[in-house]
């Protein structure tokens, strides 16, 4: 059995590393702000994201790979006084972000998506 982690958040895979789970890194083709402006809330934005993750990574794989793959899709948002923090796309923009983070409280939403072996993408 092999585990994958379809997320590019370093700070997930550093969390498995520290757990001593060995883990594959699989990239995803996921265009987060198209699916974003699709989703009604941030709730199902983050389980849309996650899933669509996970299912881009699976794609991935080979049917004999699927077979014995456990693929792991997560997303976090980050929702404050009615908005969605995006992700900062500059140094500049995530000093301004941790700046706004830090005066008030934001709720952080969080989605999962784990697709058991032989799970077919399609």
């Amino acid at each position: 059995m092999e585990l994958y982690l379809a997320s590019s958040s370093p700070a997930r895979a550093d969390l498995l590393s520290k757990l001593n789970i060995p883990f594959h890194i699989l990239k995803h083709s996921v265009n987060e702000e198209e699916l974003m402006g699709k989703c009604s809330s941030s709730q199902q934005m983050v389980k849309e994201l996650a899933k669509a993750k996970a299912l881009s990574g699976s794609s991935q794989l080979s049917p004999e790979a699927r077979a014995e793959a456990i693929i792991v899709g997560c997303d976090t948002v980050n929702y404050r006084s009615g908005k969605i923090m995006g992700k900062p796309k500059n140094d500049e923009e995530a000093q301004k972000m941790l700046e706004y983070l830090l005066t008030s409280a934001d709720t952080a939403y969080t989605g999962i998506c784990i697709l058991e072996p032989g799970m077919d993408p399609s």
